[in-house]
């Protein structure tokens, strides 16, 4: 019986109360290549080690598409008749998201349930403080269980930080719960995250690559897909989803080092399913993750008859096997044959398969319809902006006013993010006048809000100046930019001493971006057009192009999305819109949130 004190509200605040900030979060990162030795120590403080590592496991990484093809394997296992359990990160609207037991979020009961009798048992276990040095463990195996008495100098705390502290939570639910399968998305990068504690999983699978977390796993491509080839496993197959072309080279040659360090890892490059099928997901792309996780489907089974079967339908094809492995140790994968020798539950999975807040469109009362994308990585930017020029492009309705909401964390390279969403299909803004038609992909409206609640980050606010023209390595799009003219539209900027809204400093930097960048096409465009140079460049000031790009643009800060929906409804009186929600899953969390709380606004009473 649940004690009175351990309900769910008490679960999320002592959950909350293991959040790590400032000094303690500086600690972690710098101590973050002793991941897996403290999630061991945890695992045996709570008699989970030989369940995780008995427990079939499907491990997948990736700057994007990750959570997506969890969600497939997900989707077409449970039509197939296994018991799952799916672990990923972040939730959007609550935290019992992040473990679905049989394809749905834990029940408060059953959170609550689970949630006080691994804490408790924590509790139980925790060892007393040290009263002298401890020696460090002498295994140099990542995946050696240290003894008890090493534990607080492994792990200082009773309890672990938030995440790992899920991670546990999801192995304690699929063995209690008796799960066939567990699907584990790890949470940032690969090699030392708290999801590569199990020592040896039926399959791994990589999908697509971008530079992210670049505070935390390193600058360079080359540095993320080592992170995220640090989950390649002795003897285990792992599945290669296909990458940007300008990275292909250079990602697959880390990956072939990070499985001849691991003897007997098999790695495969998967082909994209043909767009023809039907998928649950939108976006194109999505064939890519659909194909990964069919892969991981048929392994799995392979895995439970014990059979030496290869994984798929292999031959060696051109040069890419070349660039993985010389010797031929990587193989395409074809699974569209798999999925033909198994329908109707292969295609039933993959057609009913939900991921909200992934190119989800949702209408909000006749007159507007969200499209909500939690993009954010360049890659996953440009296809989230593909997608959704595509499903505005094809109205047969008239126009409709297209409102963008943006928000993402403060260590991502803000220009890079938001240069897809100025100049998709178009190398530059297109200056509207009362005869021209607009771009197919440009906003009226720009919002920036702050979300309810971010992933702690030892990163600081920067000013727009900071972020165009003294942050970015070179070749990222800001460096690409005229620097004389960018400086000379930040110092345009400056002079107008606009009031900063206290609390919002972030914000405003986002909306400064924005406005800078658009005056910059905007004059590029203009200089590119030798008439209107002629005739308009030498009366045309700086702060005219800023108040040019404001003009054809509305941009404006709010403190909540709450406030932004009000906004929102306020227009809706007055025509329909289509708003893209993107940039921060974060965002996207709060935004699908706040519109179930929110009553649908009625028909506008006039339209154009």
């Amino acid at each position: 019986m649940v004690q009175p004190d351990q309900g769910y509200a008490r679960s999320l605040e002592a959950l909350n109360s293991t959040q790590l900030h400032g000094d303690s979060l500086r600690r972690a990162y710098s101590a973050r290549r002793d991941t897996v030795r403290a999630m061991n120590v945890y695992l045996h403080r709570l008699d989970l080690a030989k369940g995780v590592a008995s427990l079939p496991t499907l491990h997948v990484t990736g700057s994007k598409g990750k959570g997506s093809t969890c969600a497939f394997v997900e989707s077409v296992l449970r039509r197939q008749g296994v018991r799952t359990v799916l672990f990923t990160s972040p939730h959007l609207v609550r935290v019992n998201e992040r473990i679905r037991l049989d394809g749905q979020p834990l029940t408060d009961k059953q959170w609550s349930h689970h949630f006080w009798a691994m804490w408790n048992r924590l509790q139980e276990t925790a060892p007393p403080p040290p009263t002298h040095q401890s020696k460090r463990p002498s295994s140099t195996s990542p995946y050696a269980i240290p003894l008890a008495i090493n534990t607080y100098e492994a792990e200082p705390e009773a309890v672990p930080g938030y995440f790992r502290f899920l991670t546990l939570l999801c192995f304690w639910v699929a063995l209690q719960e008796k799960s066939d399968a567990l699907i584990l998305e790890v949470g940032v990068g690969g090699r030392f995250d708290a999801t590569n504690v199990v020592p040896r999983p039926v399959a791994c699978a990589i999908t697509t690559m971008d530079l992210e977390h670049t505070d935390l796993l390193g600058g360079s491509i080359e540095e993320i897909a080592w992170e995220k080839g640090g989950i390649i496993k002795s003897g285990v197959p792992c599945f290669v989803g296909q990458q940007p072309t300008r990275y292909t080279a250079s990602t697959l040659r880390v990956l072939r080092t990070c499985a001849l360090e691991s003897p007997g890892a098999a790695l495969y490059l998967v082909k994209p399913l043909p767009t023809k099928i039907n998928l649950g997901i939108a976006g194109d792309f999505q064939a890519m993750n659909a194909a990964l996780a069919l892969a991981l489907v048929q392994q799995y089974h392979i895995s439970q008859s014990h059979s030496h079967q290869p994984p798929g339908q292999v031959g060696l094809v051109g040069d890419a096997d070349k660039a993985l492995d010389e010797k031929g140790a990587a193989a395409w994968v074809d699974v569209a044959p798999y999925l033909l020798a198994n329908e109707p539950t292969v295609r039933e999975g993959l057609e009913a398969c939900a991921w909200p807040g992934r190119c989800q469109r949702l209408d909000w009362g006749p007159c507007c319809r969200f499209y909500i994308d939690g993009a954010h990585t360049e890659e996953s930017m440009r296809t989230a902006v593909e997608w959704f020029d595509g499903q505005v492009s094809q109205k047969k309705r008239g126009k409709r006013r297209r409102v963008l909401l943006f928000n993402c964390g403060e260590e991502k390279n803000v220009p890079d993010l938001l240069s897809y969403l100025l100049n998709h299909r178009a190398t530059a803004v297109v200056i509207a006048s009362a005869s021209e038609e607009p771009a197919l992909l440009r906003f009226d409206t720009v919002f920036f809000c702050p979300v309810a609640s971010v992933k702690p980050t030892l990163a600081h606010a920067r000013a727009a100046r900071m972020l165009l023209l003294e942050e970015g390595e070179e070749g990222s799009y800001a460096r690409q930019l005229d620097q004389t003219m960018l400086h000379s539209l930040c110092e345009a900027l400056d002079a107008k001493a606009e009031v900063q809204l206290e609390g919002l400093q972030w914000q405003q930097a986002l909306r400064d971006t924005w406005r800078i960048l658009q005056a910059y096409h905007l004059k590029k465009w203009a200089q590119e057009q030798k008439q209107e140079q002629e005739q308009e460049q030498e009366q045309e000031q700086e702060t005219d192009w800023i108040d040019r790009a404001d003009r054809q643009t509305r941009t404006a800060v709010f403190p909540s999305v709450a406030a932004v929906l009000e906004e929102i409804k306020d227009m809706l009186a007055v025509e329909p819109l289509e708003v893209l929600v993107t940039g921060s899953l974060y965002l996207v969390g709060n935004v699908l949130g706040q519109l179930e709380e929110e009553s649908s606004p009625s028909s506008p009473s006039s339209r154009t």
